[in-house]
């Protein structure tokens, strides 16, 4: 379906945002929205933690098998697992107790099918898996 490799900068997200939007038109509408919801959430965490600061690159690649779709964010970034270091939200806790953010990684994982994490050459590899 293709790649796009744009600057970890947050005025990339929308470049981002309609590539994905534009490889995901075989799936329904509320499918799509959930989708880019959670590249939105993994971009802007990119963006957010991997480089500080820096400057550097995000590659978003998009593949589709039959009804699996694969949305793979990869970057140069600090070596950082959010599936693993990103401590769960307590989803049970009152609005007034809860603490601020987390939310994020774990409404990822509820939207997908699964998220894998690799760290591989360098690069953190987040893949989005949709079994539509």
């Amino acid at each position: 379906m293709g790649k796009l490799t744009v600057c970890a900068k947050s005025d990339q997200l929308d470049t981002v945002l309609n590539f994905i939007e534009n490889g995901l038109l075989n799936l329904c509408a509320k499918k799509t929205n959930a989708l880019i919801l959670a590249a939105e959430e993994v971009f802007v965490n990119i963006v957010k933690y991997a480089y500080d600061g820096e400057d550097g690159e995000v590659t978003v690649s998009m593949s589709s098998e039959d009804t699996r779709t694969l949305i793979r964010f990869s970057d140069r970034g600090k070596p950082f697992n959010p599936l693993e270091e990103i401590e769960p939200p307590d989803v049970s806790a009152s609005v007034k107790t809860k603490k601020m953010g987390g939310l994020g990684m774990y409404m990822v994982k509820n939207i997908a099918d699964d998220v894998t994490y690799e760290y591989s050459e360098g690069q953190n590899i987040l893949t989005i898996i949709d079994l539509s």
